[in-house]
């Protein structure tokens, strides 16, 4: 099985606060360095990381030395991820996580001439090596159970850094773009961007927009935790979508390129979104909020979670009401739940909006359809398919 590489980037580091910021009595002195590989991260490779880290699937296949630099990644996510004002409570957990007072190591002995093999080792006071059955495991159950404490700060700051990430990649790439065009100058402004580090100018506005993103997630509290997943979109899903809207939105603001398709299409990229076409039309121009509202919506309806939808949807509606494929949408979402003249009520001023469908009864919506939607609700061209 492939071993997991930890994956990261400059730009966010020299862009955010130091994890060495903490206060001294909390906090160990942390010099963050995931090795030397810098590569771009994509939003599935981190969720796939603490899928792995949750399942315990990453002790089969991560080292000692993985597991520091895992540790520091997820210590760096929770920390840039945190919304709560008193952090204090986590930088306690990050300092436990961190330094537990024991400092480990890999040690090489000799099997046969020329064969050796590697097993964790505990560095003593004195400087012996101590071989310790079942440390690693104790260390990636600590791993674990922070991971399960601080998932929400964890993910939040995965969407920071991929988003951060994939903006400067994409700035600089577009820009490069636009003199010189074709994808294949395209593809390799990008891999030049990736080992780039941004200017001044642009960490100051990228910081910007970070804590503008991170005031907007509290003040809308768009990582609420649900019971089930019937109830609401998982934590990951919910970081994707916010995620992406995010870089886009970042990417549009910052982006003074003149053919910016490719950056928004990077993002959707490495973020598995398909959201470039709501920036790159002429009459793309809708809030953030809005915008995050009704792909939450679009979301929650898609994976069956109906009760989120209607939220969302409504919200979304409240927002733009002008806008009026969210109440084609709400009115699927009150469908499922079984409130048919809710949903013949938004179809209703659905075509009034758009005077492209005929009116529907009641006795449209439940008499002959009541295990599927009624015929002729979608048209061609809208966001998601009939179930």
């Amino acid at each position: 099985m492939r071993k997991f590489m930890v994956l990261t980037h400059l730009t966010l580091l020299a862009a955010t606060a130091s994890l060495s910021a903490c206060p001294e009595d909390c906090l160990p002195h942390v010099e963050f360095q995931l090795g030397q590989e810098i590569n771009q991260p994509s939003y599935d490779e981190i969720m796939d990381l603490l899928e792995k880290i949750e399942s315990r699937e990453i002790e089969e296949i991560a080292t000692a030395g993985d597991l520091e630099r895992i540790n520091l990644l997820i210590a760096f996510l929770a920390k840039e991820g945190t919304l709560d004002a008193d952090a204090f409570a986590l930088e306690c957990d990050i300092a436990a996580l961190l330094d537990g007072g024991e400092h480990y190591c890999e040690y090489a002995f000799a099997v046969e001439p020329g064969d050796y093999m590697t097993v964790p080792a505990i560095v003593g006071e004195n400087g012996e090596i101590v071989f310790c059955k079942g440390w690693a495991s104790k260390q990636w159950h600590q791993t674990k159970k922070f991971v399960k404490k601080h998932k929400k700060a964890i993910i939040i700051g995965a969407v920071i850094l991929v988003a951060a990430t994939v903006v400067v990649i994409a700035i600089t790439a577009s820009s490069a773009t636009a003199i010189t065009t074709g994808a294949a100058a395209a593809a390799a402004a990008a891999s030049e961007a990736a080992s780039s580090e941004p200017t001044p100018v642009l960490k100051s506005a990228l910081n910007e927009q970070i804590a503008s993103f991170k005031e907007t997630l509290a003040q809308e509290q768009f990582f609420q935790e649900y019971d089930s997943p019937a109830q609401g979109l998982s934590l990951e899903e919910n970081g994707r979508t916010l995620g992406s809207l995010f870089a886009h939105e970042s990417f549009k603001h910052l982006d003074k390129a003149v053919f910016p398709h490719f950056g928004h299409q990077e993002i959707d990229r490495t973020f598995s979104t398909d959201y470039a076409s709501l920036y790159t039309v002429p009459s793309g121009n809708v809030d953030f909020n809005t915008l995050a509202f009704q792909m939450r919506g679009e979301k929650a309806l898609t994976s069956g979670c109906l009760n989120q939808a209607v939220e969302d949807l409504s919200r979304a509606i409240e927002l733009d009401p002008a806008n009026p494929l969210p109440r084609l949408e709400r009115g699927v979402a009150h469908f499922g739940l079984g409130e048919y003249e809710r949903s013949i009520e938004d179809y209703r001023e659905y075509a009034a909006q758009t005077q492209k469908a005929p009116p529907l009864s009641v006795a449209d919506f439940t008499l002959g359809f009541a295990k599927g939607l009624p015929k002729g609700i979608y048209e061609s061209g809208q966001r998601f398919p009939l179930a």
